[in-house]
């Protein structure tokens, strides 16, 4: 049996990347742990967008969120396949900036403790072309359900939208 096979990956995960930048190597490599690890998640830390729209062009079947401190790349982020973007400013530390990834998903509802979550980033965080790290998560905190922000625009109950993704397309339905 394979490595693929007993991974029960599809095959295109592992068609090799041709000319690949290491952003691109980095974000393929997300697509593959998020899918065998069963990630709840996968957060992409980004200052211009390239690595989130890197991610996405693996589409993998786990929801990406995208932090930026640009608005004008947030909005650019919200048109790319499969990207949900949000907002986080710089931190002085990796802790700081994981810690934000985790209560930002502890309050939109998307994960809970103990699930797992991918994170990619650069250090230092938020400059262009410095991408080069690659953390699985596992969610220590917990947060009471009159604590969540249901006002975020990354709640999943304010999403207006449902989507269904496929290999080559995102299908969305609207809910209104």
């Amino acid at each position: 049996e394979s490595r693929r096979e007993s991974l029960n990956l599809p095959i295109e995960n592992f068609l090799e990347l041709q000319d690949s930048s290491i952003v691109e190597a980095i974000e393929h490599a997300t697509t593959i742990l998020a899918s065998s690890i069963k990630a709840k998640t996968i957060v992409c830390i980004t200052r211009t967008g390239h690595a989130a729209r890197a991610l996405a062009k693996f589409r993998p079947q786990t929801p990406i969120i995208a932090f930026t401190d640009d608005v004008e790349v947030q909005r650019k982020l919200s048109l790319i396949w499969g990207v949900e973007a949000g907002e986080v400013q710089a931190k002085n530390s990796l802790e700081e900036l994981f810690d934000h990834a985790e209560t930002e998903l502890l309050n939109a509802g998307l994960v809970e403790k103990n699930d797992l979550f991918v994170l990619t980033t650069g250090w230092p965080s938020l400059k262009h072309g410095t991408t080069n790290l690659l953390k699985v998560i596992t969610v220590r905190k917990e947060i009471e359900p009159q604590k969540k922000k249901p006002g975020s625009p990354l709640h999943k109950e304010n999403l207006a939208i449902d989507t269904y993704r496929s290999k080559n397309a995102q299908f969305v339905l609207d809910q209104n």
